[in-house]
């Protein structure tokens, strides 16, 4: 089967309720084996809108912003699949993924640039190398045509006909094409559910014989195995971690009734459209940064050995995360970039039956950080850390320092700091919470991100609240509470410089940073309480490289918002600027830079471009009454009519 998408004729309308909005319309299923969700209204006021421009016109009933999906359809079918164990579970990602290609169709449209554009530092190292090429690298011949690098040249500092002296180009992200996709092999899985606990750890799962398109070791290096200066906790050795990949999948839901949790994994989503992950508990990806070496190879302490994430989303549209808790993670929590495909440089990665929008969307989530429940997983970590120092203390110059497996925290403690100290104001909060827009592609793929964060709690987070580069982030009714992280932050920043002193790569950070808007980023905030954080608003990006927008500038609207602190000051007035004077003397964010985004180009709007149900701090009461009346995080026993219209 084919069919043509004319990305270029998308109407405003269809962006307008496709995205910012907590629930995606569905397009008819391209499988030949099972039907489409049809969507439905709990409301008298719901209206049926027809959309132009979605594949074979799908009819949206929505009720403002609210489109329900109803998968009571596939109850009974194999389009339905019950997971128990981890092979059961991937094995139903696979046969959920669909098989098609994207082809271009008719003449590029280039916007006053050239079909190809200047890409740096592809000859620094191999993994640079690897990542350009693979998304597919130029050489220009001296008749001003261009020759493509073959994608399978292994990186060689040697090699004279790629050096680093040359000049390698990409495809340019002005030049927007139309596509059509014609399916192989539709997919036969549209809803799992899952219905136990499940370890899905790298070392845990290799070896049941699962296809291993849907899952990686996510062990950059393989530093858990100790092979290298970066210290690794045995549990999280024993386990590993696994990236669970859901690519290429149209109409999929991943739920579970009774809020399973799903321990040592991340997902990966890439090149979907209409997928969904409710009622999950997501935990233990993080793991105590530190060194066996007296000279360590990373920044101990600053949290880039690895890139674990709960979720990271990338070139798709309508990705959903509802009533889900996730635990502390080592790098982010949930990552969004590039969704945009309409480039003749990333025209591949369309979704099947996309419609040329995207959009992530967050909602009734509960952000935990860590944990210092005894048995938990975090706790043991730490005591047994603990526990090693306290047998050098005891033993004192008898004890063999070289054979420290935690030098970094031996550090923290002979400086000065106790156990609770370090638990509570580094092990538990969570370093970053939301990066948006990824640095390492073009600011032009960015600048289209559209995503929503509501009705969501979020505690003792560090930094990236969000962190948006290049779109457009809408935040409304959250709670964001570090409390009981800023009391020690004083306290760790104290110890900052004798720590350094120590040594150059140990890494203390006590930062305290809520918006970070850049690149253009726009960001909206309605009904949203920040509980003690010393940086409210601030922006450290640094250029964009890429030609097309060399500028930091990043915009913000704040509507009926608490920005409490220790004193108790709050501003809700939506008149004034609440953050007056609380800018960061690197910021130039600015009220006057805020637009929100149409086809990732600004507009003059200064309200939302769809109607959301805002709760009134002002009128209502406060947030911590909007949750005890609409918890956040995993819902138990949640019933049947609950997940199948996702009806809230």
């Amino acid at each position: 089967m084919k069919r043509i998408i004319n990305f270029m004729a998308i109407p405003v309308v269809a962006l307008l309720l496709l995205t910012g909005c907590q629930e995606k319309a569905t397009p008819t299923s391209t499988s030949t084996t099972t039907s489409t969700p049809t969507t439905t209204s709990t409301t008298e006021e719901a209206t049926i809108t027809e959309i132009n421009g979605i594949p074979n016109g799908v009819k949206i009933k929505t009720n403002y912003n609210k489109t329900i999906l109803d998968y009571s359809s596939y109850e009974s079918t194999s389009a339905y699949k019950i997971v128990r164990t981890p092979k059961e579970f991937l094995d139903a990602i696979y046969d959920a993924k669909f098989e098609y290609t994207n082809t271009i169709t008719g003449d590029v449209n280039i916007e006053g640039e050239d079909s190809y554009v200047v890409r740096n530092n592809v000859r620094k190292n191999a993994s640079n190398w690897t990542s350009a090429i693979t998304k597919g690298l130029y050489l220009k011949n001296p008749d001003g045509s261009f020759t493509k690098i073959p994608s399978d040249v292994p990186f060689d500092p040697e090699d004279t006909n790629y050096t680093a002296s040359m000049t390698y180009y990409e495809d340019s992200p002005y030049a927007k094409v139309s596509i059509s996709q014609e399916v192989t092999k539709p997919g036969e899985i549209r809803v799992i559910e899952i219905a136990s606990d499940l370890d899905l750890g790298y070392n845990l799962i290799k070896d049941l014989g699962a296809n291993q398109a849907v899952y990686e070791n996510w062990d950059k290096n393989d530093r858990l195995k100790g092979s290298t200066d970066v210290y690794s906790d045995p549990d999280l050795k024993a386990a590993g971690i696994s990236k669970i990949k859901v690519t290429n999948s149209s109409n999929l839901v991943i739920y579970s009734k009774n809020g399973a949790k799903l321990t040592h994994c991340g997902f990966e989503v890439s090149s979907c459209y209409n997928v969904s992950f409710r009622n999950l508990s997501m935990d233990e990806i993080w793991m105590w940064e530190d060194s066996t070496s007296a000279t360590p190879t990373i920044k101990v302490g600053d949290y880039d050995s690895f890139g674990w994430a709960y979720f990271k989303v990338s070139f798709s549209e309508g990705v959903w995360i509802d009533h889900c808790t996730f635990g502390k993670s080592f790098d982010g929590q949930i990552d969004y970039s590039n969704p945009y495909y309409t480039s003749k440089g990333t025209y591949e990665k369309a979704p099947i039956g996309a419609s040329g929008n995207n959009g992530l969307n967050v909602s009734y989530c509960k952000f935990n950080a860590g944990s210092d429940d005894p048995n938990g997983y975090l706790y043991k970590m730490m005591e047994r850390i603990e526990n090693e120092y306290q047998s050098y203390a005891n033993q004192g110059s008898s004890y063999n320092y070289s054979d420290k497996s935690c030098r970094y925290y031996f550090t923290l403690r002979d400086a000065g700091l106790e156990f609770d100290e370090i638990l509570y104001g580094i092990a538990i909060p969570q370093k970053k919470a939301f990066l948006w827009g990824d640095s390492g592609d073009s600011y032009l793929y960015n600048k289209y991100l559209q995503a929503t964060l509501s009705n969501c709690v979020l505690k003792n987070i560090e930094d990236r609240i969000p962190k948006v580069r290049g779109g457009m982030a809408y935040v409304y009714n959250t709670l964001v509470d570090n409390t009981e992280y800023l009391s020690y932050v004083s306290t760790i920043k104290s110890y900052q410089s004798v720590v350094q002193q120590a040594n150059s790569k140990y890494k203390l950070g006590g930062v305290s940073q809520g918006i970070l808007a850049g690149l253009d980023a726009s960001v909206y905030l309605e009904s949203v309480e920040y509980k003690e954080i010393l940086n409210y608003l601030k922006n450290n990006d640094s250029e964009a490289s890429d030609k097309g927008y060399p500028t930091v500038n990043g915009g913000y609207m704040i509507v009926n918002s608490i920005l409490s602190s220790i004193t108790g000051s709050t501003d809700k007035d939506a008149e004034v600027d609440p953050f007056r004077g609380l800018n960061s003397s690197t910021s130039i964010l600015s009220i006057n830079n805020f637009s929100f985004k149409v086809n990732g180009e600004k507009t003059d709007l200064v309200a939302p471009p769809f109607k959301i149900d805002a709760y009134d701090l002002i009128t209502n009461g406060s947030l911590d009454s909007h949750f005890e009346a609409n918890p956040a995080g995993t819902l138990s026993n949640m019933p049947t009519s609950y997940w199948l219209k996702f009806n809230k």
